[in-house]
């Protein structure tokens, strides 16, 4: 089991204003719905691929708007760089 600051979705979730908290919470788990995995915080966000971005944007464009699709989209990103952002 992965330690919570270990997880890159925790971290980059734990660094968000209060207000975005809870909005990048529910989108991280609909992500890791979408990929298969119990929840974010046992996704190897480090392992995300093209090929996996590309399968969860192709479901999420069927359920939600452009904007919404966008935003999942930068979070997963966020989620899958390495810790301090810089990569």
């Amino acid at each position: 089991m992965t330690r919570r600051d270990d997880n890159p979705a925790a971290v980059y979730r734990d660094s968000l204003s209060r207000g975005s908290f809870w909005a990048v919470h529910h989108s991280l788990e609909t992500m890791a719905k979408l990929l298969d995995a119990s929840g974010p915080w046992s996704y190897p966000w480090h392992r995300l691929r093209y090929h996996d971005t590309a399968r969860v944007r192709a479901q999420l464009v069927e359920r939600y708007a452009p904007a919404t699709v966008n935003r999942s989209s930068r979070r997963s990103a966020a989620c899958s760089r390495p810790a301090g952002g810089s990569g």
